[in-house]
């Protein structure tokens, strides 16, 4: 309660300091990150004269856009700022550039589709829902797309909780009229119509079997496009804010229990700064590890460089997020593509990108977007198609541990590579992804949930008729089994547990446990009761019908049909009691018993039975 109570008080000091931004110089704008309660000191910048503008771009973390007019105010607002003890860190604004790079016209088809295994995955998956009925998104950072373009605007997520242009935040996410998601610069849900976002999305999300140019790797998955900058590139600020708003879209999916808020499982951004650190900008790796708290893991794409990034630098891709993916770029033949970023701790995978055919503006084709830009899509677009396999059952892990679930579902990918000479070593995984191995990898696991049901439990008494007739019937069913369910009724006892043996237990209440043998989460649990049992039965056979030596002990045979105990008894001739013992009968098998009389000295000796009250006797002798 106490995180909650602090988040709802920074977004309302949020509202309460902040302004519309112009377009303004990165170098004049620094990002802020306070201690939870405390806000930039505004009243007394004004007092100092330095004019400023700030804006809570990233609530939960309490990360504030701070902007002045001139390169001398500048630096006075931030020996101003630093000296606020309520301040965590501070640094500036920066550029990042959207990874793409000129375009090689020697390919035109989706090769990339098929070497991953798109054509297989098909069969199994095309996106869409999760099995108890929810729509899966996925969320893309970019310049700009076609929303309407016609090969994915049935794809394309909109926010049916906001009623368009009524200047109202109707589903009370803190953005106002965001029905096609967010434009971070702008702050609405216009979108430039740019080729790169336009691109991208096409990767993942072009509708297939509709008769028109291309089959992304989701055919129904919906697609939360969130826009800033230009072309060019986009600064960090709007980075921050964009991914803001795919956090509060999540978070309030996952407060509410689904109610509110959207089901987004990842978010691709194909662009990044070459050359820098997490201790150059922290704030850009803080905000990737709350998206991964609420169970969002992002994929971004490494340079366009052939440079280590882990000795170089370069974000995202040296943030140490484990909910971060950072993909390079792979030709047909698994080859890393020579212009490429790679490093052993900063990248991870490979994905086609030499030439990918996907989508373009004004419901156009790219036969050729080249790049990690067309990497990272490859990726992204698989994650969906993931939790979409996800069973009912499995769907209570996401609930109650959502940034777990996400790195089983991260771990899906990463260890289903196929492995590439030219990956090994410097990236984390040595290899390309491989679709159709992740697909068969979480349907194996936590998509083909077990389930077991007991229809009817028939408990029938011991009768005089057998001792051992006593026994629970059990009609219990199962889909997705390893084999023949198992039954277990469990005791105190160690050695008796298991269903047959209960008629020697006493009354009382029994766990039973119906289970697939080859699969511990999957089993169903309920109680037998065992009530009073005969305790008399009338007399029925009874008679001892052979005796035989074994060794030294006497072997005796005898019929028995009803009785549970009986006593055995030697005697000599003179009628002295030389044996007694109380015996079990055993459940199945034949009626003998066996007494040591190698101790006899030689003579004639009666055995005997006794069975509620009847005796039988036969005599023999012991000869040494």
């Amino acid at each position: 309660m106490e995180k909650a109570f602090h988040v709802f008080r920074i977004s309302v000091l949020c509202l309460w300091t902040s302004a519309s931004l112009v377009a303004q110089q990165v170098d004049l704008t620094w990002i802020a990150a306070y201690h939870m309660g405390a806000v930039p000191q505004v009243d007394s910048l004004k007092r100092s004269g330095i004019a400023i503008q700030a804006e809570c771009i990233f609530p939960s973390l309490n990360l504030w856009s701070i902007s002045t007019t001139s390169q001398q105010k500048s630096q006075q607002l931030h020996k101003f700022l630093s000296q606020d003890p309520r301040l965590r860190y501070i640094h500036a604004n920066t550029m990042a550039e959207w990874r793409i790079t000129p375009n090689d016209p020697d390919f035109a088809s989706q090769w990339g589709m098929r070497q991953i295994g798109m054509e297989e995955v098909w069969d199994i998956t095309q996106g869409g829902q999760t099995t108890t009925g929810e729509d899966i998104v996925i969320a893309i950072f970019d310049d700009g797309f076609q929303v309407d373009h016609q090969d994915y605007r049935e794809n394309v997520w909109t926010n049916t909780s906001e009623i368009p242009n009524n200047g109202v935040d109707d589903d009370g996410n803190g953005y106002v009229d965001d029905v096609f998601g967010w434009n971070a610069t702008a702050e609405n849900d216009q979108h430039n119509a740019l080729n790169h976002g336009t691109s991208v999305a096409g990767i993942i999300g072009a509708r297939g079997q509709n008769g028109l140019q291309i089959a992304g790797m989701n055919w129904n998955t919906k697609m939360m496009f969130v826009s800033g900058g230009t072309q060019a590139g986009v600064d960090l600020r709007d980075v921050v804010k964009a991914y803001n708003y795919v956090f509060a879209q999540r978070r309030m999916y996952n407060q509410s229990d689904g109610e509110n808020g959207t089901f987004v499982v990842a978010l691709n951004y194909s662009g990044g700064a070459e050359g820098r650190f997490p201790e150059d900008f922290p704030s850009w790796c803080e905000v990737i590890e709350e998206l991964g708290s609420v169970g969002i893991l992002t994929i971004g794409s490494a340079p366009n460089n052939p440079t280590n990034i882990d000795e170089d630098g370069d974000l995202p891709g040296t943030c140490p997020s484990e909910h971060l993916i950072i993909v390079t770029n792979t030709d047909r033949f698994d080859n890393i593509i020579q212009s490429s970023g790679f490093g052993p701790i900063g990248v991870d995978i490979g994905a086609p990108g030499d030439g990918i055919y996907t989508l373009a503006v004004e419901n156009g084709v790219d036969p050729s977007f080249f790049g990690t830009s067309a990497s990272a899509p490859f990726v992204a677009g698989l994650i969906p198609l993931l939790y979409q396999l996800v069973c009912e059952e499995s769907y209570a892990d996401i609930a109650a541990d959502p940034s777990a679930f996400a790195l089983q579902i991260k771990s899906a990918i990463m260890n289903t590579i196929t492995r590439s000479l030219t990956l090994d070593g410097i990236t984390t995984t040595g290899g390309r992804v491989d679709a159709l191995a992740a697909i068969n990898l979480i349907d194996e696991s936590i998509g083909d949930c077990c389930s077991i049901e007991i229809e009817d439990i028939v408990i029938t008494d011991e009768t005089c008729i057998d001792a051992n007739d006593a026994r629970v019937e059990i009609s219990a069913t199962g889909q997705d089994l390893s084999g023949p369910i198992q039954y277990e009724l469990r005791t105190t006892s160690p050695e008796i547990n298991e269903l047959g043996r209960f008629d020697r237990l006493d009354p009382g209440q029994y766990p039973l446990q119906v289970s697939d043998p080859n699969n511990i989460s999957c089993r169903v649990d309920t109680i037998v009761a065992l009530e009073e049992g005969i305790i008399d039965c009338p007399f029925g056979d009874f008679e001892i019908t052979g005796l035989s030596y074994i060794g030294q002990n006497l072997q005796i045979e005898y019929n028995l049909d009803e009785q549970k105990l009986i006593q055995v008894q030697l005697h000599d001739n003179m009628g002295r009691l030389l044996y007694d013992q109380i015996v079990n009968p055993p459940l199945s098998g034949s009626r003998s018993l066996q007494v040591p009389t190698g101790w006899l000295a030689d003579g004639i000796y009666h055995a005997s039975i006794l069975a509620t009250g009847f005796r039988d006797v036969a005599s023999f002798v012991v000869v040494n």
